[in-house]
């Protein structure tokens, strides 16, 4: 599994979620959070925080876990976990809960596993 974050310009609109297949199990995830229009120069430009992972996927979990990768590292779910086990009412670990039920819906549209 290889992520990676950064900046980017487009000049439309761009998806929230991608998923391209590259090959038999390999596919890529791109990710536009946070979407910005700049109307400052002579095009309208459109900037995002983009992240991109490129990950081998064989089963319905490994999908979720690569969607759940593109915001939260294992070491960020064991701590959401440790405050929901603390208050199950915790903003950070509801907003977490979230997430994951979003990816479990993303998994469900973009693979047929």
């Amino acid at each position: 599994m290889e992520i990676k974050k950064m900046q980017a310009e487009m000049d439309g609109f761009p998806n929230e979620v991608q998923v391209q297949k590259l090959g038999n199990t390999l596919y890529e995830i791109i990710q536009n959070r946070n979407v910005i229009k700049d109307e400052t120069s002579e095009h309208i430009i459109y900037r995002a925080e983009t992240v991109i992972q490129t990950v081998n996927i064989t089963t319905r979990s490994e999908a979720i876990v690569a969607f759940i990768r593109m915001k939260y590292s294992q070491d960020d779910e064991f701590a959401l976990i440790n405050k929901g086990i603390l208050s199950n009412q915790n903003q950070e670990y509801v907003e977490y809960l979230e997430y994951v039920a979003l990816c479990k819906e993303r998994v469900s549209v973009y693979f047929k596993l």
